[in-house]
């Protein structure tokens, strides 16, 4: 038989604090989850994440996905075939991310294991971009340049 539980205790377990009044407004919940999260975590660890997950993924692979297409067919004048070749190549980081994941869980740089490779990722992929940007360059570059992207963006 379980023990009964006794109206006190489970009232101390509670707490008899009265729930903080909860915004209705949207920001104002999302503003309340963000709070909770950093409660919970630390500040920098929701920062990490909002950042990798909703700014270099959500909005990185949007632009990166869609532009690369047009870049390459229109700019660079790929045939379908070596399209596919160069979109192959560059879409490699999605295929080891697992094994990459591994590695960054394993071999700590000063003492840190995740934060170092997201920082040299997304430097990589801001430079990566950028270049693809600014410079006329060949597929082979380009394809290169995208693999060091999709790095960035599936870190």
């Amino acid at each position: 038989d379980a023990p009964a539980v006794v109206v006190e205790e489970a009232e101390e377990l509670l707490g008899n604090d009265e729930a903080p009044e909860q915004s209705t407004t949207p920001v104002g919940r999302v503003y309340a989850f963000y709070e909770r999260l950093s409660t919970t975590f630390s500040w920098r660890y929701v920062a990490i994440v909002s950042l990798v997950y909703g700014v270099n993924q959500g909005v990185g692979e949007a632009c990166l996905f869609t532009a690369q297409k047009y870049y390459l067919f229109d700019y660079l004048k790929l045939t379908p075939a070596r399209y596919s070749k160069v979109d192959g190549f560059a879409n490699i980081p999605w295929q080891v991310k697992a094994l990459y994941g591994m590695v960054s869980d394993s071999f700590s740089i000063y003492g840190l294991r995740k934060t170092p490779y997201i920082i040299l990722a997304s430097i990589g992929g801001i430079v990566s971009a950028a270049s693809l940007w600014l410079a006329r360059l060949d597929y082979q570059t380009a394809a290169a340049l995208l693999l060091i992207a999709n790095l960035s963006i599936a870190s």
